[in-house]
């Protein structure tokens, strides 16, 4: 098994939370990732928001630091991996071009398709769900019965999670003995603020908050109890 990271947080079945963004087990090499929304430069730009392609860039170098951090044997994306059909686009299209960068790295991807993605050729192997270490991924756009596939639990992205606290934005996991809600690893997505969504306010579902900060990750607690901290 690979070392721990002191800026990691343990949740549940032995999943981590990192700073990056991403849960990663340690015992069998497994990294999940959700929402890169790959492409967004060129779907902005065509409705006349000209932004810089710097979304992969970064993308790659915040997982080549977890790379470098643990072995890592399988990448999952769970979903929304592009933003939309403009990522398949050209003769070596920005989804290429990353799935080539992670083999590089003698890492297999299995790609969970969310709502975003439009994948046009057949290369690419999108999957409405996958199982990995007895627990469910998928993009959370659509519901399954995790007890009815003799899972443990699922692991969801497509919220998007953050919360707003002491004038900043922090990307945040949620997590509950059964569920694992991962933020989005893309740095342009905008973000669902637990604080004022009743998606999360009103669940019967007691999640916890781990909020992911520049080098550690935050437990806030049971997000109805958030309000009550000091300085909330």
């Amino acid at each position: 098994m690979d070392s721990i990271s002191e800026s990691w947080k343990q949740g549940p079945d032995r999943w981590f939370f990192t700073p990056e963004g991403a849960l990663i087990r340690p015992d069998d090499g497994t990294l999940v990732i959700a929402d890169l929304h790959l492409g967004y430069e060129a779907t902005r730009a065509r409705a006349g928001d000209f932004l810089p392609d710097r979304s992969l860039k970064e993308i790659q170098h915040r997982l080549l630091g977890l790379f470098q951090k643990i072995k890592v044997q399988n990448l999952v994306l769970a979903g929304d991996v592009t933003e939309s059909q403009a990522a398949f686009t050209g003769r070596i299209t920005i989804l290429d071009q990353f799935l080539n960068w992670v083999g590089d790295q003698n890492v297999e991807t299995l790609i969970v398709a969310g709502n975003h993605d439009r994948p046009s050729s057949p290369s690419h192997t999108f999957q409405d769900q996958v199982v990995m270490d007895a627990w469910l991924i998928h993009h959370g756009h659509k519901k399954y019965n995790f007890r009815e596939l003799a899972c443990k639990g699922e692991i969801i992205g497509h919220w998007h999670p953050v919360i707003k606290w002491q004038g900043r934005t922090f990307r945040a996991f949620l997590s509950s003995p059964e569920r694992i809600v991962l933020p989005a690893f893309s740095g342009d997505a905008a973000g669902l603020d637990l604080l004022s969504s009743n998606i999360f306010q009103k669940s019967s579902i007691p999640y916890e908050c781990w909020a992911c900060s520049d080098s550690s990750v935050i437990n806030f607690g049971k997000i109805q109890d958030i309000r009550s901290l000091p300085g909330g």
